[in-house]
């Protein structure tokens, strides 16, 4: 029951005390690109490079952002066209799934270069912030999209190093 008290949570990546963030919570494009940008850092990525990654990553969402925790053993789905050629960070739900290549690539906007054909179970194997929200429509940029990619459909955005990709569903 939500009773609108929000309790202290301890965030199981630092410890630290935290709102509880199992549900989802909106989050600014700043807040968001902020939280993106730290995660590039730690894995790496130079500071310039990692904020250029961040905004593209929440320039991917239209409208409204929310942020929860994702914990070990929670499941996602990767669209890709076969193999490992998706990134694997930007996943749907598993009851999202259902639905024919064409749809998938609208839905989702994908680029030329992901047919959709193809599905892939992500398995969370630890626990880390995730960004939610509609995909925003990215038909205009036509180097890399086709002019159906009008998005509108759920995405999440996870840490793809704290996944383990599973069975593939095969050809759609």
């Amino acid at each position: 029951m939500d009773d609108g008290i929000e309790t202290p949570n301890i965030n199981p990546l630092d410890g630290t005390e935290t709102k509880n963030l199992l549900n989802s919570q909106p989050i600014s494009r700043e807040e968001a690109t902020k939280i993106l940008e730290e995660r590039y850092i730690n894995q790496g990525i130079p500071a310039e490079q990692a904020t250029q990654f961040a905004n593209d990553a929440v320039d991917s969402f239209e409208g409204d952002i929310t942020t929860r925790m994702v914990l070990d053993g929670d499941t996602f789905v990767i669209n890709h066209t076969g193999g490992e050629s998706a990134s694997g960070r930007y996943v749907i739900k598993k009851e999202d799934a259902d639905k024919t290549p064409k749809e998938l690539q609208t839905d989702l906007a994908l680029p030329y270069n992901n047919s959709a054909n193809a599905q892939a179970e992500l398995t969370i194997t630890e626990p880390h912030q995730v960004l939610e929200g509609e995909v925003a429509n990215q038909s205009q940029n036509s180097d890399y999209f086709p002019s159906s990619a009008t998005g509108g459909g759920q995405q999440t955005f996870i840490d793809d190093k704290k996944t383990d990709r599973n069975e593939i569903f095969g050809d759609k």
